[in-house]
């Protein structure tokens, strides 16, 4: 342990010494492996001065000493990497979505399509709720992928009442309140026409609050209807004032006319700038 932080201390202090790449990420799987806290960090800080990927070594850790290390050190020290790197695949996670009248559910696989087997840990899992949109990060170094959702959501979710959990095969369950709550969401997505390939309803949790839903339908036919009733009166009017104007302005166009042929007809010019009277 000595030989290794005298090794880092070196490379700290001066900046100008290298050594091979292989040696110091053996001593960096040396240090993870014995929970050297502080060994660990001086040497991930001199990898990423050095611009050193620690993405290849972090997965060796994963793949071929996941027993034998503690996983919420790793946890932590995962965190001290860059987070773009040549090694990651950025992928769209998949999730499944469903909703009472209060709350909105969400559940990741951490893989692209439903169907194909996904991640089974992830690392660095981030949830970021901004009231009208949701962000979702995660990590899997055995497979060197980093996963991204964005959601504009449909309406805003308070961001203080929110929780999740992991669940088999490392999928994540998410429960989120609506604000305002109790409201029915049309989509997740503020674009309610929009359905990408990596959602799909989650039907369990649905019919879990089919009744819940089947109420909202009717509050929401009823209130699609009166809607649509009140912009069929609105266009009413709108025509029949349409209309009325297109009246008025006719009659108005006639009646110049008449004044028109009225003067030409009874009002002949005399001598000068005398006019002669009506012509009986």
């Amino acid at each position: 342990m000595h030989k290794f932080i005298s090794t880092f201390k070196s490379s700290k202090y001066y900046p100008y010494t290298v050594y091979p790449f292989q040696q110091l990420s053996r001593l960096l799987i040396q240090a993870i492996l014995n929970q050297w806290i502080k060994c660990s960090k001086i040497a991930i800080q001199y990898y990423n001065h050095k611009q050193f990927d620690l993405y290849p070594t972090f997965q060796n850790i994963k793949l071929n000493y996941n027993q034998k290390i503690n996983l919420t050190f790793f946890e932590q020290l995962s965190k001290l990497l860059p987070s773009h790197s040549p090694y990651l695949n950025v992928l769209e996670p998949c999730y499944l979505w469903a909703q009472n009248m209060t709350h909105l559910f969400l559940k990741i696989k951490f893989t692209t399509k439903i169907d194909i087997p996904g991640a089974q840990t992830v690392n660095n899992f981030q949830i970021n709720i901004t009231e009208p949109s949701l962000y979702i990060e995660a990590y899997s170094f055995e497979l060197l992928n980093r996963y991204v959702l964005r959601i504009k959501t449909y309406k805003f979710m308070n961001p203080t009442y929110f929780h999740y959990k992991f669940v088999e095969l490392g999928q994540v369950i998410i429960e989120i309140l609506k604000s305002p709550s109790p409201y029915f969401w049309k989509n997740v997505h503020s674009n309610i026409m929009y359905n990408p390939p990596n959602q799909y309803i989650w039907w369990d949790m649905y019919y879990q609050y089919r009744g819940q839903l089947e109420v909202a339908f009717g509050l929401l036919e009823d209130t699609e209807n009166k809607r649509e009733e009140m912009e069929r009166q609105k266009l009413s009017e709108d025509l029949k004032m349409r209309e009325s104007k297109k009246q008025y302005k006719k009659i108005k166009e006639d009646n110049q006319e008449l004044y028109k042929q009225l003067y030409c007809r009874y009002c002949n010019p005399l001598d000068g700038d005398e006019w002669s009277s009506w012509i009986i």
